[in-house]
């Protein structure tokens, strides 16, 4: 084939969200190639030659994808790459770093659409940097404060007249989002010493009517109300689902204007915010994840599989 009509698909082979992806993408007549970086170099090989640009194919298995005929690609959840068990630690940590340059490096060549290219979502997935960019486009944000400093940290959760939680704010870049929910209430007097030894995110805690998982792609945006019926999902609604009830939301205009500015300044296509709409009505955006869930939402996994699936054949341009 050469009418770029491939889209290469990398994740773990028990990703069901992304099988979502490849039925949309098989059922338009598009070539699909799924694999898994853990895939490489003992699975897949990789000829890339480049002149004025990068030519070659990735063998998979028995299917064979010409670079040339890469239109899309969707970087969902792959694994770490697997080396023989025999290497040594030095051999190990040299044919790994060497997979990531060139692999991935020539898959970033490509002048082709990632959902979402892996330069953007790293540098996306700060929450310091997300709160900023955020605030500059016309979002609200909680007050917040990172610190190791325990004096600092107790003056803040003392100057606040809403009480105040600690958030995890880090993220393991090889294994994606830190699965277990780190978001508890504190009071001054419980902030001890221990903040000393690592960087801390205090923030007031904004009553809340419901949340809202909000997922952008491209220029459309889905949203969904979420609803918490006890105190422990009502703090972080992701530690209870059997606790939460959905309804559709209604994006108003000035939010939709606002992540629109955010997701260009952050240079993705997918992302997936969350926000809190206080008792008032009020909007407040607490984070966006460059490959955040959304395939267990009622009303909206369909038409959200058929949005990425549309996306990662339209051309990109001359690269």
């Amino acid at each position: 084939m050469s009418d770029g009509s491939a889209v290469l698909v990398l994740t773990n082979p028990n990703d069901v969200t992304a099988d979502l992806i490849v039925q949309k993408l098989q059922r338009s007549g598009t070539q699909v190639l799924r694999c898994d970086l853990a895939d490489f170099p003992m699975a897949i090989t990789l000829e890339a030659h480049h002149e004025d640009r990068w030519v070659g194919a990735i063998k998979h298995a028995d299917r064979v994808v010409d670079l040339a005929d890469l239109r899309g690609i969707y970087c969902r959840r792959p694994t770490a790459f697997r080396l023989p068990a025999d290497m040594t630690d030095d051999e190990r940590e040299f044919a790994s770093t060497e997979a990531q340059a060139g692999f991935t490096g020539v898959l970033m060549a490509l002048p082709c659409r990632w959902i979402n290219h892996p330069a953007a979502e790293r540098i996306a997935s700060y929450k310091p940097y997300q709160l900023r960019l955020a605030h500059a486009s016309g979002l609200v944000t909680p007050r917040s404060i990172i610190t190791n400093d325990p004096m600092a940290a107790r003056k803040f959760a003392s100057d606040q007249t809403r009480q105040v939680i600690y958030k995890g704010i880090g993220r393991d870049f090889a294994n994606g989002p830190i699965s277990t929910p780190t978001i508890r209430f504190v009071k001054p007097d419980e902030i001890d010493d221990s903040v000393r030894l690592t960087a801390h995110l205090f923030q007031e805690f904004v009553p809340k009517h419901h949340d809202i998982r909000l997922i952008v792609v491209g220029s459309e945006i889905f949203a969904v109300e979420i609803h918490a019926h006890n105190s422990q999902a009502a703090l972080d609604w992701r530690t209870d689902y059997d606790a939460l009830t959905y309804k559709p939301a209604e994006v108003p205009d000035e939010i939709r204007v606002g992540v629109t500015h955010l997701m260009a300044r952050l240079d993705l296509i997918f992302g997936v915010l969350d926000f809190v709409v206080a008792p008032d009505g009020r909007w407040y955006f607490l984070e966006i994840n460059a490959n955040g869930q959304w395939a267990w939402l009622p009303g909206v996994t369909d038409e959200v599989a058929g949005a990425i699936a549309n996306v990662l054949t339209t051309p990109s341009g001359p690269g």
